[in-house]
């Protein structure tokens, strides 16, 4: 659809949502001066759920004209429809504190037993799923309540360096880039894994220092839009250009000379979200890089925050977040993240006969790869 019949439908859209409210406020004016009051209530509640539709319809066929692949709600709902999806499956690992009782059913004989959930260690007042099998010779974080976000190691048997990154908050960008420097600068590995797959996202900024480590000269990856008009879905401004998210720089834009050129496995999935996804998206521009997992959440929005001098304070028992900007690639304008399936290279995924016997199918498919590139 051109630029002209964009407009054009534009236009209309607004003359029927224009029409109508002008038609429905002259009948409530009539009703309210005839005092029908039964009438008038059905009229309101008909009339304000028929607004409601015309636009998420509207919204509906916009996505529609700009190609997305996904024709149905889900692409509404902040992730991408294969992560919302996958977040049903990650709920039933991270909710079993709020039961007695858990139903499993055995690998093989699918034998359901019920097993209850007080013979699980540790405290019971939250579960934590992050769908990462443990992996010789590699430390995971030691305490992600405690704010421990960052594991790293050498994986067993091999010179392949291994990191994990469960979020950006607190020191945890300082960390890996600690964790980096010392598996491809001392402990000179010819390979690294950077597991992505869950990371509950933090600062903006936080994944730049360390991978700037692996780059090897500056590369533009993303700009961000707003909204020009809060009124207006549609019509969008630049808010940040790609050359703001240069990486090979940190966040305060001096150049890190140093740089990896082994072979780099970046694993990600559903359990990666905001700032999450903006780490799984730049390692993916690394050189001799190759993503393997599902996609990440894609909340590639900027939310209201102070760094864009905005905040929502409803009250002091609630946190409330709008989505004030999106992210788009670079050398695709208007064509945003937010909502899109992340363009994984090898899509792959925990098996259960994998998992039975404490194998990471999502690790293996990244070693055999590596395997490779180092035999070549």
């Amino acid at each position: 659809m051109n630029r002209r019949t964009l407009a054009g439908d534009r236009r209309r859209r607004k003359l029927i949502t224009a029409a109508w409210s002008l038609g429905v406020s002259i009948l409530v004016i009539v009703l309210i001066s005839l005092e029908k009051t039964a009438i008038l209530y059905i009229l309101s509640t008909v009339s304000i759920a028929v607004l409601l539709m015309i636009v998420a319809l509207s919204d509906l066929a916009h996505a529609d004209a700009k190609g997305s692949s996904s024709k149905d709600l889900k692409s509404l709902l902040g992730s991408s429809p294969s992560s919302f999806d996958h977040s049903f499956v990650m709920a039933a690992g991270m909710n079993w504190h709020l039961f007695d009782t858990m139903d499993i059913a055995k690998h093989g004989s699918q034998q359901v037993v019920h097993v209850p959930t007080a013979l699980m260690p540790g405290a019971i007042f939250y579960g934590f799923c992050s769908e990462q099998l443990d992996v010789a010779g590699v430390s995971k974080p030691a305490d992600y309540f405690g704010g421990d976000y960052v594991g790293s190691g050498i994986v067993a048997g091999t010179r392949i360096g291994y990191v994990y990154v469960w979020s950006w908050d607190g020191n945890a960008g300082e960390a890996f880039a600690q964790a980096v420097h010392q598996l491809t600068q001392v402990e000179l590995v010819d390979a690294l894994i950077i597991d992505f797959r869950f990371n509950d996202g933090g600062a903006l900024n936080a994944p730049r220092l360390g991978l700037a480590e692996l780059f090897d000269h500056p590369v533009p990856t993303l700009g961000y839009d707003e909204r020009k008009k809060p009124e207006d879905h549609l019509k969008m401004q630049r808010l940040f250009n790609p050359s703001e998210f240069k990486m090979d720089f940190d966040a305060d834009g001096n150049r890190i000379k140093v740089s990896f050129n082994g072979p780099i496995a970046v694993l990600v999935g559903p359990g990666a979200l905001s700032a999450g996804d903006l780490g799984s998206f730049w390692a993916s521009f690394l050189p001799h890089s190759r993503t393997f997992g599902k996609s990440t959440s894609a909340a590639f929005t900027l939310p209201t925050q102070p760094l864009l001098g905005s905040s929502l304070d409803l009250n002091p028992g609630w946190k409330t977040r709008v989505g004030e900007a999106n992210a788009f690639e670079v050398g695709a304008p208007h064509d945003y993240l937010t909502h899109k399936e992340f363009p994984v290279d090898e899509p792959v995924w925990l098996e259960p006969d994998d998992v039975a016997v404490g194998r990471d199918t999502v690790v293996e498919a990244a070693l055999r790869w590596i395997q490779q590139q180092i035999d070549e």
